[in-house]
Formats: structure tokens, C-alpha cells, sequence
């Protein structure tokens, strides 16, 4: 196994630890470029073990200084990481802080997205390919289309989990699509989902291996 740096193999110096010797009791060594390291089965643990620790110790400094940031972003009701497709970032008039809001040329195709999903019987690649020509401009795929209809923020909720702890804001910001079209494509992708698992079951109903 070969990585950049060991304290990159796991997320912790517990996990690095575990993978050290799990993978090497099974013949597996472990390669770190950056570092200069190998580990194996006749390597001494002590140097790995230290650069381990290092990283995770450089990872908890940098969460501790991060975490009060991402609380007070939170506490605003903005999302953790990228802002969702089809919403912008925007600061009212008097205000002093921004707010989630709906983006004039994305948040329309937002709702086409779903229009077409409610009205078509068809999975997310032919949606993804609909939208492709019905929207250029936008990159689109299965995955990026599935996303999107899944998503409860386009109900103007808000799901963050922070340490371990979920949040959720009803009516965070302004929703992008009528509570009755997102169930309605929900019941939609739950028939298809459950329509595409019998395919796969034989007359007795057991799962065909694929």
C-alpha cells in the first residue's frame, strides 16, 4: 500500500495503529513516499507511530480553530461545505450577516429538474440527459441529478451535523420546490428503487447475483 504520508492512511492515530497491523500481519506493506517509511512485518513502529500521532495531533488543532466558525455558520442557518446548486449567498438590505437564498438563473432549473422527474417515468441518467440538453450550460450527471432530488433543502430546510450533533431548521430560507412535487419525486425514486430490486429477485424472490 503505498500513500503520501502516514498520517494520511487513517483518520487517527488509533486507526493508523490498527491498519498497521492488521495489513502487515497479512503480508500488506505500507509505503509512505513523503516520509521516507515503510512498514512491514519486521519494521520497528516506533518512527510511524510518532508521525501518526503528529498528524492527528496537527488535525485536532486545526478542528478546535475551525469548530467555532462552523457553529456560528450554523447558527446563521448556512450550510457546512459548498453552497447547494440552485441557492446563493446574499446579505438583505440592512442586514449585517448573509443568508441562503434562491439563485435567479440556477433555482429555476432546480424546479424544471423536479417538474420533469414527477411527470416522466424515467431514472436519473435520462434526466440527466434531458437536462443536459435542456440546460448546457450546466454540467450534468446520474449522480449530480440524484442528488439534487433527494435534497431537503430545496424545502428551505436546513440538516447540518456538527460533532456528532444534527441539526435541523424548518423554513432555514426561502424553498426552491413545493413541499407536494418533492413527494411526489420521492415516491417516484422509492417505486423505481423498489422496481429495480425485483429485477434482480428470481420467481422465489431471491437476489440474482449481478
Amino acid at each position: 500500500m503505498v500513500v503520501s504520508k502516514i498520517d494520511r492512511l487513517g483518520r487517527s492515530f488509533q486507526d493508523n495503529v490498527g491498519l498497521f497491523e492488521e495489513w502487515t500481519a497479512t503480508g500488506v506493506d505500507i509505503v509512505a513516499v513523503e516520509n521516507g517509511c515503510v512498514v512491514d512485518a519486521r519494521s520497528s513502529r516506533m518512527f510511524p507511530h510518532i508521525l501518526s500521532w503528529l498528524g492527528d495531533f496537527e488535525r485536532r488543532q486545526i478542528l478546535s480553530r475551525s469548530l467555532p466558525g462552523m457553529g456560528a455558520r450554523v447558527a446563521h442557518g448556512l450550510p457546512l461545505g459548498r453552497i447547494p446548486f440552485g441557492y446563493q449567498l446574499m446579505t438583505p438590505a440592512g442586514a449585517d450577516a448573509e443568508v441562503l437564498a434562491p439563485d435567479p438563473v440556477r433555482a429555476p432549473l432546480v424546479l424544471a429538474l423536479f417538474q420533469r422527474a414527477a411527470a416522466a417515468s424515467c431514472g436519473c441518467s435520462a434526466l440527466a440527459t434531458w437536462a443536459q440538453r435542456q440546460f448546457p450550460a450546466e454540467s450534468w450527471s446520474a449522480q449530480r441529478v440524484r442528488r439534487i432530488l433527494v435534497n431537503r433543502v430545496y424545502l428551505g430546510e436546513l440538516h447540518t451535523t456538527l460533532q456528532g450533533v444534527e441539526t435541523v431548521r424548518i423554513g432555514n430560507h426561502p424553498a426552491v420546490v413545493p413541499a407536494g412535487l418533492f413527494a411526489q419525486v420521492q415516491d417516484g425514486l422509492a417505486r423505481r428503487r423498489a422496481e429495480a430490486d425485483q429485477g434482480h429477485r428470481d420467481s422465489n424472490g431471491v437476489v440474482l447475483a449481478t
